[in-house]
């Protein structure tokens, strides 16, 4: 491989076909030739789990399958999210993120993270099953500017509401 868009291609068909193991070895060859690592992220590894959820929809993939896509992008991502630089005067804005009480489902919740640190924002990830007293109080605490809920279940999607109302 020599371009850069030869490497974006390679990551992402390696997010949809599940290579955890080669794609961190890819990803840092992609860094060893000078291309950026926010690209690397957003048009080869995002853009291989957008494929990945195509598949599911069409249901060529199943969850388990999206599960272990999920595995390979976070095996690049931990090659490149080491190159992204950020200063104090590239911070958009603070977010506090989380998964609510009630679900562990946080492969959403982890890309948006992503996304939204790639994009600029300082990101305070609370994980899974958060209180929801646990989101205002670390908003406050954090002077967020914005607070990210996420959740599959539906059983627990009253409890956006409830913090939303706070």
């Amino acid at each position: 491989m020599d371009t850069q868009q030869e490497y974006l291609d390679k990551m992402a068909e390696m997010v949809v076909e599940m290579e955890d193991e080669d794609i961190a070895d890819v990803c840092q060859e992609y860094i060893d030739k000078g291309f950026d690592p926010k690209e690397g992220i957003f048009d080869g590894l995002i853009k291989g789990m957008q494929q990945a959820s195509k598949l599911f929809d069409e249901e060529e993939y199943f969850i388990t399958d999206i599960l272990l896509c999920s595995d390979a992008m976070y095996a690049g991502l931990d090659v490149l999210q080491k190159y992204v630089e950020m200063n104090d005067d590239d911070i958009l804005g603070v977010g506090v993120i989380g998964v609510v009480e009630g679900d562990t489902h946080d492969i959403g919740k982890n890309l948006v993270k992503l996304m939204m640190q790639t994009a600029g924002f300082k990101m305070i990830d609370l994980g899974r099953d958060v209180k929801l007293q646990n989101f205002i109080d670390a908003a406050v605490e954090n002077d967020a500017d914005l607070i990210c809920m996420s959740t599959l279940m539906t059983t627990t999607m009253d409890n956006m509401g409830k913090v939303i109302k706070c």
